[in-house]
């Protein structure tokens, strides 16, 4: 997520909660840009949040996080969540009634919206995905909404993903036309 975002020529801030170095799923670790305090929300269109059910966890608990969510949401800007990271928007209120997805570990737990199986989902301004397997259409899929299909088909052929794999459902023709 953080190399496409990067490749589409965003600005791109990786906020720890506290650490300055986050171990993530399988023991990767991730050095963060700043901490999440040193942040002011209005400072960003898009916030997006990496999964992993340990990093959820500490997600979902944390207020500043709940807070954010329900900012971006009530301003319309493009949230993404990818993995089990969906609960933490379930979590703070904002997908009453929406259609999203998840991995489906932590599927019965989005109570509020309406789950689908798919690798991808867009309802409005929220982004969801169901896994590591489904990063490069998930990132895509932002860059997507957020930019432009030429950006996103771009990037898609710079890093040969293979055609199959594009963004979700916005029904394009494929990228070999261009």
């Amino acid at each position: 997520m953080i190399d496409i975002f990067r490749r589409a020529g965003w600005h791109v801030m990786v906020a720890g909660l506290d650490e300055q170095i986050v171990t993530a799923s399988r023991g990767v670790r991730i050095v963060t840009d700043c901490s999440w305090n040193n942040l002011q929300s209005t400072d960003f269109e898009i916030l997006a949040l990496a999964g992993g059910a340990g990093g959820t966890t500490v997600l979902r608990k944390d207020p500043r996080i709940i807070r954010t969510v329900k900012d971006f949401n009530h301003s319309k800007r493009l949230i993404a969540a990818i993995c089990a990271a969906p609960v933490v928007l379930h979590d703070a209120g904002i997908l009453a009634g929406r259609n999203v997805t998840s991995h489906p570990s932590v599927a019965q737990e989005m109570t509020a919206s309406q789950w689908i199986d798919r690798a991808v989902v867009v309802d409005e301004n929220i982004v969801t995905a169901q896994g590591a397997g489904t990063a490069f259409e998930f990132a895509l899929t932002v860059v997507e909404i957020a930019d432009s299909r030429l950006l996103a088909d771009n990037i898609a052929r710079a890093i040969c993903l293979p055609e199959t794999i594009s963004p979700a459902g916005l029904q394009h023709p494929s990228r070999s036309r261009f």
